[in-house]
């Protein structure tokens, strides 16, 4: 019975997050490879991408990106994993 409510309370989440919508996030926590943000849901969290981010290659973020900043995104895809992968609104 739990597992099917974490289901549909998942399933809520995700319809509720379309891929191509608009998000405000805050930065919970930077890697050198990805960006965590806190979109709002208790459920999932917001991933950007080094690739997503930036053009150079081999940058570490966490010199670009600072806990705290907030970032304007687009829903890219949600995953059964928890995860909403966003792409920024603006590219450095």
């Amino acid at each position: 019975m739990a597992e099917l409510k974490i289901k549909q309370m998942s399933e809520t989440t995700t319809d509720m997050l379309r891929s191509g919508e608009i998000v405000d996030g805050e930065v919970t926590e930077v890697k050198p490879d990805e960006i965590i943000l806190d979109i709002g849901s208790d459920e999932f969290d917001g991933i950007i991408s080094r690739a997503e981010y930036t053009r150079e290659l081999d940058v570490d973020l966490t010199t670009l990106v600072s806990i705290g900043d907030f970032i304007t995104a687009m829903v890219l895809e949600v995953n059964d994993k928890g995860q909403v992968l966003l792409t920024p609104l603006s590219r450095r």
